[in-house]
């Protein structure tokens, strides 16, 4: 199974909002520097984080990561994202998501639900 995550292209332009350059932020996180322009964006789990680490450093607001969440307008969320955001619980969130992967993007979302806890591969 691949341990590769894309990074929305939203969140580029969010940066820029913020007065974040995308550039910055990947040159930071030493990434390729054209990652958002070549369409697909794909980042291991590693790289995943030090693109959020890059932009804490380069922010200097810790709570960045939120105001860009909340302040993020719904027409620019991917469907995955809509559909799971109206969602009636959590667990009907994630099994919408792991068949929205299944569906467009010919990934697999592996959901094990345990007595205490739940996992997503």
């Amino acid at each position: 199974m691949s341990s590769t995550f894309k990074l929305p292209e939203v969140l580029g332009l969010r940066l820029k909002d913020f007065g974040i350059e995308p550039a910055a932020v990947l040159r930071t996180a030493d990434l390729p520097p054209g990652l958002w322009s070549v369409g697909k964006g794909l980042v291991t789990t590693e790289q995943f984080f030090a693109v959020w680490r890059a932009i804490q450093d380069l922010a200097g607001d810790p709570m960045l990561g939120i105001k860009i969440a909340t302040t993020t307008p719904t027409e620019q969320f991917p469907p995955m994202a809509i559909a799971a955001q109206y969602s009636r619980t959590f667990r009907d969130a994630l099994q919408r998501l792991a068949r929205y992967k299944l569906l467009c993007c010919a990934e697999e979302m592996r959901i094990t639900e345990g007595p205490q806890e739940t996992s997503v591969d």
